[in-house]
């Protein structure tokens, strides 16, 4: 509807233009110049630079008008007389902070953010937020997945230790999740991969000894649920 309108008013301007010029030129063929005191040939002088002034506008109206219907057909649209992305390039530039697994839900819509025009793009993990002009991303609402490297800083983070040289990290499967396992300082995490601890191990070892061998055996005990609140020996000073 909005394409069809604008063809319309660019075949409008187009009518009226030419219109004007036709009578202006039947006129002044009509009249002999001879016969013209210099102040009619003036003014006629005057009317047929208004005319060029009045075709020259006309021409600028009539090629913004035909950006607008070539931008339609790009899929893109004119907000304040400046012309947007397309929705495929919105999406496709959304798709960067997007998960491999994410799925784009809907068709992206222009929203209002912080006072800047965007695309609104939704997919099953959140919402992006992305420049309707330029296609940068302004907002993202999906989670970022982390590393191994990450993983290991946020367990050093938790036990408040800078010395990670001697954590070990592991990609392990729980319940079909992958989780990131690390040991460090007699410690083992579960970290998901958003960077969530989700349980916490902690390794003690005991010495016991036998008459017929005298050797020391180890055991890990103490697996717990992470808790906000540190309990036992490392509890929050």
């Amino acid at each position: 509807m909005r394409q069809k309108t604008i063809l319309i008013a660019s075949t409008l301007i187009s009518l009226f233009v030419i219109g004007g010029v036709i009578g202006f030129i039947r006129a002044a063929n009509n009249t002999n110049a001879n016969e013209l005191s210099p102040e009619v040939q003036a003014q006629i002088a005057t009317r047929e630079a208004a005319y060029n002034d009045l075709i020259a506008q006309a021409n600028n109206q009539i090629q913004t008008l035909n950006e607008q219907v070539n931008a339609l057909q790009d899929g893109k649209e004119i907000v304040n007389g400046q012309q947007t992305i397309s929705v495929d390039e919105a999406v496709a530039a959304a798709q960067q902070s997007a998960d491999s697994e994410d799925y784009l839900k809907g068709v992206p819509e222009l929203a209002s953010f912080e006072g800047q025009t965007v695309y609104s793009v939704n997919f099953t993990s959140g919402t992006v937020y992305v420049d309707a002009f330029n296609g940068e991303v302004l907002y993202s609402s999906i989670p970022i997945k982390i590393d191994n490297q990450q993983a290991v800083q946020i367990a050093a983070d938790y036990l408040q230790v800078s010395d990670t040289s001697k954590a070990n990290v592991q990609t392990v499967v729980v319940d079909g999740a992958e989780f990131y396992k690390v040991t460090l300082s007699n410690y083992v995490f579960y970290i998901d991969a958003y960077g969530n601890i989700t349980k916490v191990q902690v390794i003690q070892y005991t010495s016991t000894s036998s008459s017929s061998s005298g050797s020391s055996s180890s055991r890990e005990s103490g697996e717990r649920e992470h808790e906000d609140e540190r309990e036992d020996e490392h509890d929050d000073d």
